[in-house]
């Protein structure tokens, strides 16, 4: 079963998606007070879909790539199509992560526009 740079590359989005979703699944609306909740709401889940999106493309694809080389044999698929369909999960999850990446630009822009900060302010020095 090859392991190629694609592999490698969806392991790392897999897990910079799935951060990315954690960290903004945590915040909440009374930590912005100066944001109204209903517009916090519709960022948070516009941009928690996005990493989402970016998060189960990858892990699928992980998934799909050793199923494929794995049952191709069993299944007696030739060599063409085993091709064209590991072809094709690369190149669906390649359209999945750019999607995803798109989506949480836009998603990251309405946050600035609502004034909403995701690091923690320094701790206060005595």
């Amino acid at each position: 079963m090859p392991f190629d740079v694609l592999d490698l590359l969806a392991v790392i989005a897999a897990v910079w998606h799935t951060v990315r979703k954690l960290d903004v699944m945590k915040r909440r609306p009374e930590d912005y007070p100066h944001v109204p909740t209903d517009d916090f709401t519709a960022w948070r889940e516009s941009e928690r879909a996005a990493y989402a999106l970016g998060s189960w493309a990858s892990f699928l694809k992980l998934a799909l790539d050793p199923a494929l080389w794995l049952l191709a044999p069993q299944l007696d698929l030739p060599e063409p199509l085993q091709r064209s369909l590991a072809a094709v999960i690369d190149v669906g999850w390649a359209i999945a992560v750019i999607a995803a990446t798109l989506r949480a630009g836009r998603a990251r822009r309405r946050r600035d526009e609502l004034g909403i900060a995701l690091h923690d302010p320094p701790a206060p020095s005595d």
